[in-house]
């Protein structure tokens, strides 16, 4: 793309048509974060654009981007009083820092956002609910926002759209204190502590940051509000979260869980039909047994097998059977369900609901395997180069090459006739051998040592005239003869006729003109020339069917000793045939 439309500024950001592109969680769930525009604060967008978020939707936030180091600083015509800066932090999260740069008329600063239908804000324990279970977490994530879209599993995968983090605020003499999130409708609003704004020194910035990767924040959680936190996963149980199919699913199924401590942890993944509101009848089947002690956090895959097709906007229970247990993140939100199955040697058939229920979102997802395709190539022939791979033309090229073959044994009197008419007595013993020789190892041919020991033989008999001045002789008698006999026009078209395709074959044009006097002269006293010259054609025409042999060194080297003996051109072209 050209540089005015698509170039690459500092701090992970590319300019595209005015506006700045920066790509986030490109290896987990890409997301394309749009900043610069001149309607909007910045936007996010998912799955080719069908889920999307849009910050500061409004004409307030035209105005000036720079680059100031690795930061791009929007300076609002309509906001004086603030810039917002915006940072990479690393591949899954990115920070829009609100910098007030002077007293604001409110401890409150909204901005609009715009979202599609389907799009669901999970609000995350408050500060109060993790002091009271004793859990421990970011403190950005308290009292954050899971953002996670209607649709999930496949290409979806969690359905988690991303995480608006809880922000940091800090004033120019380096006190800080924690912000707190509100979505009301289509307004999301930052609270500064109001006592807090009132000591400050300015400028004041406000750094929201907001996560784009498929797992959960939270990995610590207490099952039964009791007080003792333990770290979130399943120890020999079952847990399933409840899901709407975002696709049809039948066949083979790949299923990932977002696994991040080691401790001889196993499990499978499972899914059971709905019924009624709770898991009911086991669909899975051949569920594989993979390790989850994960020596780096990570997705971990598994594999199993549905019994029976699962229709799109089906509701579904998908989650894993903890073997030895496992541990991984999650999100406040969404139906989950466990039960215990230390008791059941495999998976169990039906789902046992004790009752309880967690709004629980695990870092798991499933996809439909595709088809398995088959490439095949379909070609005419099987060459030499072509041995070595199994393709569907080699059935087919072998019915072609029986076929030839059978095609050998009606032109073989005629090639014995115009051998036996177009040959020189003198040389008519050592061409007869010749003759019955090549056709049977032009038939064997398959092997490549048989047909290297065929082109040495060829080159072998070549080899062996070395007179040629004496084969010119017999040839200029040959012509007189003809000249005689057939006429001249009919002679020196039958020349002309076989000249042209001898020179065609030959790469040494005096040897051509030897062939071309030799088999005129013959020609004529034989036999009538339009005769002769018919079964050649024939013959030539039988020899042009490659589709078996295609092996054109090969031909080459028949051709060449063609030029030699009129009666090897005449039986190596309908052995070839």
């Amino acid at each position: 793309m050209a540089n005015h439309l698509h170039r690459f500024v500092s701090g992970g950001f590319r300019e595209e048509r005015g506006t700045y592109i920066l790509d986030q969680s490109v290896h987990d769930s890409r997301c394309t974060v749009r900043l610069g525009a001149k309607n909007e604060l910045f936007s996010l967008t998912k799955w080719g654009g069908k889920a999307s978020l849009v910050f500061g939707k409004d004409d307030d936030w035209a105005g000036t981007v720079r680059c100031a180091g690795a930061d791009l600083v929007l300076a609002p015509y309509a906001k004086e009083r603030s810039r917002y800066v915006f940072r990479k932090l690393d591949g899954d999260r990115f920070e829009y820092d609100v910098v007030l740069l002077a007293e604001p008329e409110s401890n409150v600063i909204p901005i609009d956002i715009s979202f599609p239908e389907g799009l669901t804000f999970y609000r995350q324990p408050s500060a109060d609910y993790m002091r009271l279970h004793r859990m421990r977490c970011d403190p950005s994530v308290i009292d954050s926002y899971a953002v996670y879209w209607k649709e999930r599993n496949g290409a979806y995968k969690t359905g988690k759209f991303c995480h608006i983090y809880r922000p940091r605020i800090t004033d120019a003499r380096g006190r800080a204190v924690w912000g707190s999130l509100a979505i009301t409708g289509s307004r999301l609003l930052v609270t500064i502590p109001e006592d807090w704004l009132a000591e400050a020194s300015y400028p004041v910035v406000v750094d929201p940051v907001i996560g784009t990767p498929a797992r959960g924040a939270l990995n610590t959680i207490d099952w039964y509000d009791e007080g003792v936190p333990v770290p979130f996963g399943l120890d020999v149980e079952m847990g399933l979260g409840r899901f709407t199919a975002s696709e049809h699913m039948a066949g083979s199924c790949t299923a990932y869980i977002y696994a991040y401590l080691s401790g001889g942890y196993s499990g499978q993944a499972v899914l059971y039909a709905d019924d009624d509101g709770v898991p009911g009848a086991r669909l899975s089947r051949d569920e594989t047994i993979t390790s989850l002690d994960a020596t780096m956090p990570s997705w971990y895959s598994s594999r199993f097998t549905l019994s029976e097709d699962v229709g799109e906007e089906q509701i579904i229970w998908f989650g894993y059977n903890a073997k030895t247990g496992l541990a991984t993140y999650y999100d406040v939100g969404g139906t989950f369900k466990k039960m215990w199955t230390d008791t059941y040697p495999g998976v169990p058939e039906l789902f046992s609901d004790t009752g309880d229920t967690w709004n629980i979102i695990m870092s798991a997802y499933c996809a439909v395997n595709p088809p398995a395709t088959i490439s095949r190539m379909v070609t005419g022939s099987a060459g030499v180069s072509e041995l070595r791979n199994r393709t569907l033309s080699w059935k087919r090229t072998l019915c072609d090459g029986v076929k030839a073959q059978r095609a050998i044994k009606r032109v073989a009197d005629t090639v014995r006739t115009v051998a036996n008419g177009c040959g020189v007595q003198g040389e008519s013993d050592e061409s007869v051998g010749i003759i019955r020789r090549i056709p049977e190892a032009v038939l064997v041919s398959f092997a490549v040592a048989w047909r290297r020991s065929l082109a040495r033989l060829v080159k072998g008999k070549l080899n062996a005239d070395r007179s040629i001045s004496r084969k010119t002789r017999i040839s200029r008698v040959q012509l007189e003869n003809a000249l005689g006999t057939g006429g001249m026009s009919r002679s020196v078209h039958a020349a002309r006729e076989v000249a042209g395709v001898s020179a065609a074959l030959l790469s040494r044009r005096h040897s051509a003109v030897g062939v071309n006097r030799y088999c005129a002269g013959d020609a004529g006293v034989v036999c009538p020339v339009s005769r002769r010259l018919f079964a050649v054609r024939m013959v030539q025409t039988l020899c042009g069917l490659r589709e078996f042999f295609h092996f054109r060194r090969f031909l080459g080297k028949e051709e060449l000793v063609i030029v030699s003996r009129v009666t090897r051109e005449l039986e190596i072209r309908s052995t070839v045939v």
